[in-house]
């Protein structure tokens, strides 16, 4: 019946409340079983959540709870497709190729294939989907919205590779707004994730040596080797 109601809930837009409930039916089932029980519910459980977290805009999250939906139940093709497209926008295209090929094996549904041409025009590209709306942005000459993008971007759990993209495109962003933007811009990715103060440090010391201040970018060097 939980499970029914967080159906509900997610079809009615209440995502948080939606995840809300699982998340309770799941403590409620390990409370009363342990871990190894009632096993058969833990597919829906974590599938539904990954609905509400990707229509939340939560990607990772969604990914993850997808990911251990497929531990519970490994042939649910329509689940590989939906993990497949979250890897995608998280920038992981070697681990989305491989979910969208036993997604289609699986029989996941006619939009498989379109994400597979997705994914092989961001490869052929060297884009990232998650950068894209930013790469616009910049090349149509709206430096400032594409800053904006790429800070939260790069403050997030995405790949390695992306995240690499996101701080090159904001190096030539913030060449284009200025010294000053640029480093309100270095500290305000550090605010959205302290995870990345050194890494996010040494970019800023990059990019004042690039704009010709380098005692600044001497100073950030030193401190972070």
């Amino acid at each position: 019946t939980m499970i029914q109601q967080g159906i509900f809930l997610r079809e009615e837009g209440e995502y948080e409340h939606s995840i809300e409930v699982l998340d309770n039916l799941f403590r409620v089932l390990e409370d009363r079983y342990g871990k190894g029980g009632h096993t058969d519910l833990w597919f829906p459980i974590y599938a539904g959540k990954g609905d509400s977290y990707k229509a939340l805009g939560q990607i990772s999250k969604a990914s993850d709870n997808y990911s251990m939906a497929l531990v519970y139940r490994s042939l649910s093709g329509e689940t590989w497709g939906k993990y497949g497209e979250t890897l995608i926008e998280l920038g992981y295209h070697y681990q989305a190729a491989v979910a969208l090929e036993k997604a289609d094996d699986l029989g996941g549904g006619k939009d498989i294939g379109l994400l597979k041409e997705k994914l092989r025009e961001l490869e052929s590209s060297g884009e990232y989907a998650i950068n894209l709306e930013a790469v616009a942005l910049h090349r149509s000459g709206d430096l400032e919205e594409g800053a904006q993008i790429l800070e939260k971007n790069v403050a997030k759990e995405v790949s390695r590779s992306a995240i690499n993209q996101a701080y090159g495109l904001l190096m030539e962003i913030y060449s284009g707004l200025g010294v000053s933007r640029g480093k309100e811009g270095y500290e305000r990715i550090i605010e959205l994730n302290p995870n990345s103060y050194e890494e996010t440090m040494i970019q800023q010391g990059i990019f004042l040596r690039e704009e010709g201040e380098y005692e600044a970018s001497i100073e950030l060097t030193l401190i972070h080797i």
